[in-house]
């Protein structure tokens, strides 16, 4: 029953905290009064990478997948140093996909921020607490994959 409780204060927390997000206005440094990006959806269109490949790993049932992720990007953007929004889908570790985040993508893209969408591994053996414990770890390890994939991108002059 505790159990039962504390995920439901979570998710209601998550919620609040997400909301109060969108909802917020934030002044951003060197931004001209007159200028919306970012707080507003500025662009018309987007262009969407799908599929992008950014590393392989071993899951915890010794399958070799590839760590694939959706780009999003405001078309026709002279910006060059644009924000990053890195977003991983939900699921329990059990399920999810990069597409669960298509709507918001588009959204924060049509602001102006280069947004990616990844995918990462997931559980695929009997579920128990030292499983779940490694499929959190190995996540993280792929989340911090698809920034140094970004990093390493920066570095090259490849934006």
């Amino acid at each position: 029953m505790y159990a039962t409780i504390r995920k439901i204060l979570l998710l209601s927390f998550s919620i609040f905290l997400f909301t109060s997000c969108l909802e917020s206005e934030i002044n951003y440094i060197n931004q001209p009064e007159n200028q919306q990006r970012y707080d507003s959806q500025i662009f018309q269109t987007i262009t969407i990478t799908e599929d992008v490949h950014y590393g392989e790993n071993v899951t915890l049932g010794g399958a070799t997948i590839g760590l694939s992720m959706d780009i999003y990007q405001p078309e026709n953007d002279t910006e060059i140093n644009r924000p990053l929004v890195v977003l991983a889908h939900g699921g329990s570790y059990i399920f999810g996909d990069k597409k669960d985040f298509t709507e918001v993508a588009s959204f924060l893209s049509k602001a102006g921020d280069v947004v990616v969408s990844i995918n990462y591994r997931l559980l695929d053996i009997t579920p128990t607490q030292l499983a779940f414990k490694q499929v959190v770890m190995n996540s993280v390890a792929d989340m911090k994959a698809a920034v140094r994939y970004f990093t390493k991108d920066k570095a090259t002059n490849n934006v």
